[in-house]
């Protein structure tokens, strides 16, 4: 995950260039180190809507997506259905969201099948399920920002270094750690 790979020695002692983007690259793993601790840390915290009827806040939406693309055929995760009144928490995210609440839907079905239960499920909060949630989002959080964004900031980490602009290494990793900020608050 975050695999930092030192130059070569013949390069290293050559350049110190090489160097540079060595230590930017565990500066970049630093960053991302302590963005996964904040995202941690945040889970401890309340979330809206907590017990409060009839929408139960971000994490009943999220609970209750999974629910219809678990339960519903994906041509009903964006329309009106007899199951799936679009006033309640509609799908609003584009299709490669509603797949990820599918998979953890699916996740969920088989640990707590009561949270995924078609029209009995609405407010579902129990102390398992909100761990669940929370994990589902640390899991969101660490494929955010694993490899394939690990190796665009890299990349244009060495693009900066080469425009000796070090400051917009830091602003573009963070730019991309806080890129998926809804995923904080969810639970």
């Amino acid at each position: 995950f975050l695999m930092i790979r030192r130059p070569p020695r013949s390069t290293q002692s050559r350049s110190s260039a090489a160097s540079d983007v060595y230590k930017r690259q565990i500066i970049i793993g630093l960053i991302i180190l302590f963005a996964i601790l904040l995202r941690v840390l945040n889970g401890f915290g309340g979330y809206s809507g907590v017990n409060d009827p009839p929408q139960y806040g971000d994490y009943e939406a999220h609970r209750h997506w999974m629910e219809l693309t678990v339960n519903l055929p994906t041509t009903e995760w964006y329309t009106e259905s007899p199951n799936n009144n679009i006033t309640y928490w509609r799908i609003d995210y584009p299709p490669i969201s509603a797949y990820k609440s599918w998979v953890f839907g699916q996740l969920s079905s088989v640990l707590e099948p009561e949270s995924m239960a078609l029209h009995k499920s609405k407010g579902y909060e129990t102390p398992k399920h909100k761990i669940f949630m929370r994990w589902t989002t640390l899991v969101l959080s660490l494929i955010h920002i694993s490899e394939p964004t690990r190796l665009l900031s890299i990349s244009y980490a060495v693009f900066c270094l080469k425009k000796k602009n070090t400051n917009s290494i830091l602003k573009y990793t963070f730019k991309q750690l806080c890129r998926y900020k809804q995923h904080i608050r969810i639970v």
